[in-house]
């Protein structure tokens, strides 16, 4: 049973296994409510609540530091992306074949 499993469902089940961390990945990066819930001090918050709180600042009139944040921010997901873009790719081409 566990050599049928190894050799038949894991393999055909690679595409979807690599989406699914991809997308978690993705959806962890852009977590804001709960850090932003838990997290007190300044120095340990996430990403995505420090963009939150640089808006906010007098500093946010300036166009300049919010798109140089903005990318700064994007750029770890881009990297993520592109090393990624086959196994992506492969999981929808994958997912689109009926037989």
């Amino acid at each position: 049973m566990v050599r049928f499993f190894l050799r038949i469902i894991v393999p055909l089940s690679w595409p979807v296994i690599s989406t699914l961390v991809i997308l978690q990945a993705i959806a962890n990066w852009n977590n804001f409510l709960w850090p932003l819930i838990v997290i007190n001090e300044r120095e340990k918050q996430l990403i995505s609540v420090g963009i939150s709180l640089f808006n906010t600042t007098d500093s946010a009139k300036y166009v300049g530091p919010v798109m140089a944040v903005a990318i700064l921010s994007a750029l770890p997901l881009l990297l993520i992306f592109f090393m990624f873009q086959k196994k992506i790719v492969e999981s929808i081409a994958f997912a689109g074949i009926k037989q």
